[in-house]
């Protein structure tokens, strides 16, 4: 019998659920049809489905899955269990050995040691969360809690690593001996009931971006959370190890009374140093399906269709209300006080490649829209936007000329349609031409956005476009966003008129999903996207009017005056609020604008707010990153040509990005430029080196 069915049976006999997991095969790969370009390698579900399904304490169905020793195998979490689960590489044992040292040992119990050299701690869930659900999330930086509703990969099966899951610790894997968890603080941790406590001890143990100090002393109890959370701030800014250290002993000597030994301090600057630069700010931003923006037609859409796809649901959801918005047309407006604003909406989804599922929020996106849209406006959707003339082009008036009789004779019919969706699913290429000297591809863009005339400056044949309404959809990973996007194009006004959605895949789908089943009863969005014959106008409800006022007086007394760049790309936030009501309620087939609508598109923007924060707050971040990067290179050698720098890097970095590094590290002190032979060779300075330390 192979280990996985040995260990599969036996956690199925104690009355835990188990099913099975992708493998690896002889190269370490993943094996499932994507190989080594898996996301989850070895640890994701073979069926296809829901697992929580077919998880199982079945014998016979056990059995069959694991007899050939093809796969690993998951165990579900029972409503009575909670583990911890301690991740080394997001710097999880550091952190949790500084937790301990705060708060207490917690209670040996049955461990398994993962592929990744991480641990499982099994525990009993303790008396006093009885009747409490316990959430799946993040406790303390690389430390996650598994509840009911979670699941983990069981003991013997395969890590990509090439190692097992085993049994540790002296209690092995006898599930008969499971502690009950008794720790005060964590416990306290885990109960979303008692806020004020939690919220006390989430402060002590995460890393906290600013962390203050007074000249008065810092308490015994406090100094070792007030020293980590010092250092992972100093770490989210750039600090090297040596550099944290040594202001936390500075702090250590003057505040902490009595001061923490050496050897506490370093530690508290090893657990800081562990994880990644600007790992501590900002944070990733998150949504709820319970989010206001999920409610009306659109939103209850998404919600029907967010179990079966792996995109997200707020990408999706975005996706949706631009595609609608531009099927509206030029004749919805929304009336407030002098100014009239329509419902064509830019935004753009970052992610990383495949793994954002950016395209798939699209492809979605406009699989559901041809339920009730109008097939006659999908001809309005292009790609390859290169030229500002281009994209007048396609919404040019009517072109007439005076023939010799003094006659008005047509040359051109123009656009009928006016109407138009740019999808550019590699926008990064959008903002590379936008840089070329002469390109007018970002003027036209702002001039479109806003509705106004657009007019190409060609003396031969000048073109003209009026009464237009254009939308775009576009995708880019946050490299290439933080590489192409050039500091004109946040303060000119382009990057604010866009919104700025952060995505990642929601959940693994291996053999895909059917939204369409699910929608084909749902005929209550049928036939509202035909464009009106005749203008209408919306307005704000009584009621929705100082609901409005809250928003607006709120978006422009919030804005951070020492980030200059972050109130340019959120300057124009209560336009796209407005913009996204207005779409929310022709949705609804509402007359006016309601509180709800307001709602609703606050919530949009609101996540926007978050998205802009992580995105274009990490580039300096992002930059030490690949600094790192750079001197992991060098390794046991003291010399890299660029070349060989450019490949470490697996060419994902611009020549433009290197040569600003490279001025960084000579600042430091850290390497030595010169030219071989007409070759750029670097050397690295071991003696200023922050290894040999």
């Amino acid at each position: 019998m192979n280990e996985v069915l040995k260990y599969a049976l036996y956690t199925a006999k104690n009355g835990i659920k188990v099913f099975p997991l992708a493998s690896i095969d002889s190269k370490r790969n993943c094996t499932c049809f994507k190989g080594k370009n898996c996301q989850q390698i070895a640890k994701h579900p073979i069926l296809a489905g829901s697992w929580k399904k077919y998880a199982t304490t079945d014998e016979q169905t056990i059995k069959s899955w694991f007899e050939n020793g093809k796969y690993n195998f998951a165990l579900v979490v029972p409503d009575n269990y909670v583990v911890v689960d301690v991740d080394p590489k997001n710097g999880g044992d550091l952190a949790l050995a500084n937790f301990e040292k705060e708060f207490g040992k917690l209670t040996h119990t049955v461990e398994v040691k993962t592929g990744s050299g991480g641990r499982h701690l099994f525990y009993l869930k303790p008396k006093q969360l009885a009747g409490v659900h316990v959430k799946n999330r993040e406790i303390i930086r690389g430390v996650d809690i598994k509840a009911a509703g979670g699941y983990l990969v069981g003991v013997g099966s395969n890590h990509k690593s090439g190692n097992k899951y085993i049994q540790a610790g002296v209690m092995g894997f006898d599930l008969t001996k499971v502690q009950e968890l008794q720790h005060e603080d964590l416990i306290k941790l885990l109960n979303p009931q008692k806020k004020a406590s939690k919220e006390n001890h989430q402060s002590s143990v995460k890393p906290i971006i600013d962390v203050g100090f007074t000249d008065g002393k810092v308490a015994e109890g406090s100094r070792n959370h007030f020293l980590f959370a010092l250092a992972c701030s100093l770490r989210g800014r750039g600090f090297f190890e040596d550099q944290i250290l040594g202001a936390l002993r500075v702090i250590n000597s003057l505040h902490c009374t009595p001061s923490l030994s050496e050897d506490e301090v370093i530690l508290c600057s090893k657990s800081a140093a562990r994880y990644a630069v600007g790992a501590a700010s900002p944070e990733k931003p998150k949504y709820s399906m319970n989010d206001a923006c999920f409610d009306g037609a659109l939103g209850e859409v998404v919600r029907i269709i967010s179990e079966h796809t792996e995109s997200s649901a707020i990408g999706v959801l975005c996706t949706l209300l631009t595609i609608c918005g531009n099927a509206m047309g030029r004749k919805v407006k929304l009336d407030v006080g002098n100014m009239n604003h329509a419902s064509n909406l830019f935004l753009i989804l970052v992610g990383s490649t495949s793994k954002g599922r950016k395209g798939t929020s699209y492809n979605v996106a406009r699989e559901v829209s041809q339920q009730f849209i109008d097939s006659s406006w999908f001809s309005r959707v292009e790609t390859g936007l290169a030229s500002g003339e281009g994209l007048i082009q396609a919404v040019r008036d009517k072109k007439t000329i005076l023939n010799e009789k003094g006659q008005d004779v047509t040359i051109d019919e123009g656009t009928k349609d006016k109407r138009l969706l740019i999808y550019e699913p590699e926008v990064s290429k959008v903002l590379r031409v936008a840089k070329r000297e002469g390109n007018t591809v970002s003027q036209i863009l702002r001039q479109a956005w806003d509705g106004g005339r657009i007019q190409s400056l060609s003396k031969a044949s000048p073109q003209v476009a009026t009464g237009h309404h254009i939308s775009m959809i576009g995708h880019i990973t946050n490299h290439e966003l933080l590489t192409e996007i050039e500091l004109n194009d946040i303060f000119n006004g382009f990057a604010n008129r866009c919104l700025w959605v952060y995505v990642e895949r929601e959940r693994l789908l291996p053999l895909g999903g059917s939204i369409i089943d699910f929608l084909c009863d749902y005929k209550k969005l049928e036939g509202i996207f035909y464009e009106p014959s005749e203008r209408t106008s919306l307005k704000l409800s009584e009621k929705a009017k100082p609901v409005w006022t809250q928003i607006y007086q709120s978006h422009n007394t919030s804005f951070d005056t020492q980030d200059e760049k972050l109130n340019a790309l959120e300057a124009r936030g209560t336009d796209h609020i407005l913009r996204l009501a207005l779409i929310y309620a022709y949705a609804d087939r509402a007359t006016e604008i309601s509180p709800q609508h307001l709602h609703s598109a606050q919530s949009i923007w609101n996540y926007c707010r978050l998205s802009i924060a992580y995105v274009f707050g990490t580039k300096a971040q992002y930059a030490s990153r690949v600094e790192e990067k750079i001197l992991e290179l060098f390794n046991n050698r003291t010399e890299l040509t660029r070349t060989q720098i450019r490949d470490g890097l697996n060419r994902n970095s611009s020549s433009k990005e290197i040569n600003e590094i490279r001025q960084r590290l000579l600042e430091k002190d850290l390497i030595q430029v010169d030219f071989k032979d007409g070759t750029e060779v670097w050397t690295k300075k071991i003696d200023n080196s922050i290894n040999s330390h």
